[in-house]
Parts: structure tokens; C-alpha cells; sequence
């Protein structure tokens, strides 16, 4: 029953988000937003994380690993780099979510820091702490699957708001899948998220940065 349902997941997840977006895109903009992210955060990356492993599997995929960056080690820094690195690079699909942001860069980003820790914790805890617990050291169902998946969830909120744009599309497809990736095998490789949770934050940091500047 949890291994179906967070196989359903990569579907349920941004189909949910969308419907959420449309059935409330009447409303301001930054309310739907909040509604249709409160529910990914709060239900998705939490709740249901939890029903799935429990609070034991909670606490243990976020315990720091005897080799956290798996071995050889220089290789999982490298890997840890990589979505922080593209994260600052390809913001375009990104750019019509900055008029939900104050005009103040210090502001936007004083509002981005917090959020980006906490959007960073919370779907680790979902797109790497519950497949690597359910599916351990299984290379597709908890490395590849779940990558692909988080590069598809950021579909729900995109098509919800904006046209279809092949381009961004794929880059919000792939880009997040290689983002997966890289995180999905660190934390395949070292059992922990505690490092892919650094990573994660310091990559949305770069987005807002890089958003900053446009």
C-alpha cells in the first residue's frame, strides 16, 4: 500500500498542485500560491512523508552519515555542487514568479532565505528521505524514479499559470530531473539527506539570487 501510493506520487503530487492553481486562479495570485504550495509542502512533504516512514524513518534519514558524502568523497561534493550551479544558471522558467516578490532585493531576499530553507528541508524529506527508505539502494525506483518525479512536479504550478512553452518545459523537466539526480545519489549513496538538505537550500538561495538580478 506506501510503496503504490508513493509510486502514484510523482503524479498525484503535481496534478494535485495544478488543480488547486486552477480551481483557485480566480482568487489573487499570491493566495492561490500559498494554497496550492501549503498543500505540496504541508501535506506532501510532511504528512505524507510521514505516514510512509514514521518518525524512527524520519529521525534516521536525517541523521549525518558516517561518510556523508559517500566515497570517493570529492566526487559527492562535486555532485553536491551541481544543482546549485545550475540552479543560479536557468532561472527563465522561473521568471514569471517574480511579481510575487517585493521590488526590494534585500527584502526579496529576505523573504527567499527562510523559504528556501524550509521549501529545501521538506522535499528532501519527500523526493529523497521516503524513496531511499522504502526503496534502499534500488538505482531506479530510488534514484532515477524518484528524480524524475521532482523534475515533474514543477510542472502542476508552471502549467497552472503560464502558457505551455516547449522550452521551459523541458528545462523545467530535465533541469529538475538532473537536480534529482545528483541528490537522489547522494542520498541513495550515504542513507542520509542531511547534505542533499544543504545542498538544496543553498540551490534555491542561488535561484532567488539569480531571480534577483533579472
Amino acid at each position: 500500500m506506501k510503496k503504490l501510493a508513493l509510486i502514484l506520487a510523482p503524479v498525484l503530487v503535481p496534478l494535485s498542485v495544478y488543480l488547486v492553481m486552477v480551481w483557485t486562479g480566480e482568487l489573487n495570485h499570491m493566495v492561490s500560491f500559498s494554497l496550492a504550495y501549503g498543500l505540496y509542502w504541508i501535506f506532501w512533504c510532511l504528512a505524507f512523508p510521514m505516514w510512509i516512514m514514521g518518525r524512527s524513518g524520519l529521525k534516521k534519514i536525517l541523521e549525518k552519515a558516517p561518510e556523508p558524502f559517500g566515497r570517493p568523497a570529492i566526487l559527492g561534493i562535486i555532485v553536491l555542487a551541481i544543482p546549485i550551479i545550475l540552479s543560479f544558471i536557468f532561472t527563465g522558467p522561473f521568471e514569471g514568479e517574480r511579481d510575487l516578490w517585493p521590488e526590494s532585493t534585500m527584502l526579496m531576499m529576505a523573504v527567499a532565505i527562510p523559504m528556501s530553507i524550509w521549501n529545501g528541508l521538506l522535499e528532501e524529506i519527500l523526493w529523497r528521505g521516503a524513496f531511499i527508505r522504502v526503496f534502499p539502494r534500488k538505482l531506479f525506483w530510488g534514484v532515477i524514479f524518484p528524480a524524475i518525479g521532482f523534475g515533474a512536479w514543477h510542472l502542476g504550478p508552471f502549467l497552472a499559470t503560464e502558457p505551455w512553452d516547449w522550452g521551459k518545459v523541458i528545462i523545467l523537466l530535465g533541469g529538475g530531473s538532473i537536480l534529482g539526480l545528483c541528490w537522489n545519489y547522494i542520498a541513495m549513496k550515504t542513507g542520509s539527506i542531511r547534505y542533499t538538505v544543504y545542498s538544496h537550500i543553498l540551490a534555491n538561495i542561488a535561484l532567488f539570487t539569480a531571480l534577483s538580478m533579472v
